[in-house]
């Protein structure tokens, strides 16, 4: 793969990354709203970030998944950038596909959650989409490393 197609890959990774973290960061918002007031993405009661954010489903292992949303990004963002400073590491190449590759598999956990209880999230959907987005465009990099 050449420079120019890999930098286009990590700038769309890098998109996807601020998008998942905006997200986590307004469901972490939600998680610890006190007030009941409805959000945007509050139709009703089976669509309803509140619902589903202030739920005991939330939580993994006593942390707010949003915020273990929050660190994840993050750590996209990170491996990312370092990558355009040394686009031809192998071993960052591998850190991002595998960290996309784990969020992606508790990502498909917690859409299982959602399909179990009945509650749906449209920000959690926004993170989802960014997640499964990562773990391809990651693996592509990845590919590229792995085929020489």
């Amino acid at each position: 793969m050449n420079q120019k197609k890999s930098n286009i890959i990590l700038y769309l990774i890098l998109i996807f990354a601020i998008i998942g973290l905006l997200s986590s960061v307004y469901l972490t918002n939600l998680h610890y709203k006190t007030e009941s007031t409805d959000t945007i993405c509050d139709i009703n009661t089976k669509v309803s970030c509140t619902n589903l954010a202030q739920s005991k489903y939330s939580n993994f292992a006593g942390i707010p998944i949003a915020i273990l949303g929050i660190l994840g990004y993050l750590s996209f963002l990170a491996l990312t950038t370092a990558l355009f400073f040394n686009p031809k590491n192998s071993l960052l190449k591998k850190s991002l596909f595998t960290l996309a590759s784990i969020a992606a598999v508790f990502t498909f956990y917690l859409i299982f959650v959602e399909f179990n209880i009945g509650i749906f999230c449209l920000g959690c959907l926004v993170s989802q989409i960014s997640t499964v987005a990562i773990l391809i465009l990651s693996y592509a990099l990845y590919k590229s490393t792995i085929h020489k």
